[in-house]
């Protein structure tokens, strides 16, 4: 068996991703409300926010990779479905041209 993420726990982890971003965002904005009514240092306020940039930038890296993965997940397993389908179909045919001979007695 696969050691792959099941569609299922690739939407767990996106739906965990969306909830830490939300977080990540009303912190930021309490932070900056913080901010404007205390006085901080020019320098230390832009390294806040570098960092703020840079987190919301790996956090937006992980959630286009999970998208990846979920597009990439969901195109193998139509693959997969439309070659068990394909595979299947001659067997089904031949039953059906048996099925036939038999009831009619003739042979195709």
């Amino acid at each position: 068996m696969s050691e792959e993420p099941t569609l299922g726990e690739i939407m767990r982890r996106l739906d965990s991703t969306v909830k830490s971003m939300a977080e990540l965002a009303a912190q930021m904005r309490a932070d900056r409300e913080t901010a404007a009514t205390t006085y901080v240092r020019r320098d230390w306020l832009d390294e806040a926010r570098k960092a703020d940039r840079a987190l919301v930038h790996d956090v937006s890296k992980d959630l286009a990779g999970l998208e990846d993965e979920r597009l990439r997940n969901a195109n193998f397993r139509k693959q997969v479905g439309l070659g068990a389908a394909l595979g299947v179909l001659p067997i089904m045919g031949a039953f059906g041209l048996a099925i036939y001979n038999t009831l009619t007695g003739s042979v195709l």
